[in-house]
Order: C-alpha cells, then sequence, then structure tokens
C-alpha cells in the first residue's frame, strides 16, 4: 500500500514536470516584440549592450557552465496559416556548456527524439555576434534575441527572429527557444535541465 502511494505521487511529479515543459504557444501567435513594436518590429537595428550590460549577462552565464542532462519538447508548426498542422516531438538530453575566449556561451547538446527514434548533436552559441544579437537581463537569467533575413533567394527574404530565454537556479536550469518568421511563431522548443 505504502509502495503504490509513492509510485502515484511520483507519476504525478513526473506528469506535472512533463505538462510543465510542453506547454507550448499557440501555431502562428504574433512575436511579443511585434506586438509591441509594430511596424518597426522589421526593422534589424540592434541595441548594442553596454560593456556594464554584457559583463553581467557573461556573469551569470559563467554560472551555467559544466555539463547538464534532462528532458525537453519541440513544437512546430507545419502547413497554411488557417490550418496548420502541430507536430510535438520529446526530447531527451545532455548539455556541454563552456564561455569562448570571445565571451561567447557555447552549448553543445546530445539530443534524442523518442517519436522519430533519432539521436543527433546541436551546437548553440550566444553573444557572439552582437550586430546580430540583443540580450536583456530577465529574473534569474538572460534573454537573447536575434534577427536576420534568411537568404532563401534574392526576391523573398523573410524576417527570422529566434528569442532565447534561460533561466538558471543553483542545479537547474530551463531553456526556451522561440523562432518566428516574419513575426509569427513557426517553432519553439524547451528543455529542463539538471547538473549532470
Amino acid at each position: 500500500m505504502i509502495r503504490s502511494n509513492h509510485t502515484g505521487i511520483a507519476m504525478l511529479l513526473s506528469a506535472l514536470l512533463i505538462s510543465n515543459i510542453s506547454i507550448a504557444a499557440s501555431c502562428y501567435e504574433r512575436s511579443p516584440n511585434l506586438i509591441s513594436q509594430g511596424d518597426q518590429y522589421y526593422d534589424l537595428d540592434v541595441v548594442p549592450l553596454t560593456p556594464k550590460e554584457r559583463k553581467a549577462i557573461i556573469a551569470i552565464a559563467k554560472k551555467m557552465v559544466g555539463h547538464w542532462r534532462g528532458k525537453g519538447t519541440l513544437f512546430q508548426c507545419i502547413g497554411p496559416d488557417d490550418n496548420p498542422v502541430v507536430e510535438n516531438r520529446t526530447l531527451s538530453l545532455t548539455a556541454n556548456m563552456a564561455i569562448d575566449a570571445s565571451g561567447a556561451l557555447q552549448i553543445t547538446t546530445e539530443k534524442y527524439i523518442k517519436e522519430d527514434n533519432m539521436r543527433f548533436t546541436d551546437n548553440l552559441v550566444l553573444f557572439s555576434n552582437l550586430a546580430e544579437q540583443s540580450a536583456s537581463i530577465i529574473p534569474d537569467g538572460f534573454e537573447v534575441i536575434e534577427k536576420f533575413r534568411s537568404k532563401t533567394n534574392e526576391k523573398y527574404r523573410p524576417l527570422t527572429e529566434i528569442i532565447h530565454s534561460v533561466t538558471y537556479g543553483q542545479s537547474n536550469l530551463t531553456y526556451r527557444l522561440s523562432r518566428y518568421i516574419n513575426g509569427y511563431l513557426a517553432i519553439e522548443e524547451r528543455w529542463e535541465l539538471i547538473r549532470n
């Protein structure tokens, strides 16, 4: 009887953790920056970090250096705006975080997608190109925004905005990547990690 109660509690906590990770935004919802900036959103101007702001963000990032492991979700919108198909994937991952000589945060991940039985390596670099990235400090972490026009062809160059939000505790870390195309959500990836 006691064992089944503990099992039930463990299953409930597991379900709550997974549900928190898998809460995703709606397909093609507007970027919060598009909502707040209006037409100015489509300008590529980036407000550079002051030396003091950069130093503060790198100090936060340095606390994240090390090995992490955990779970995540990948949410992707496919198809026309009026009838999108939503693809949800479950991730297991390990992440190694390091600061390079330029102060950029290097995140190397090994990911496994359960639904596709696929394993792959992914690399992410934050604070490497300040011409295309802006950053700000948020409670317990930071947010980095990249904006650029995709070089698909000469006539049509959609605006891509990627928002990286990272919050950090002493032994846990939450990461969310939201990718917007022309101001509308196309992909969202979330991780919940603990120190390895």
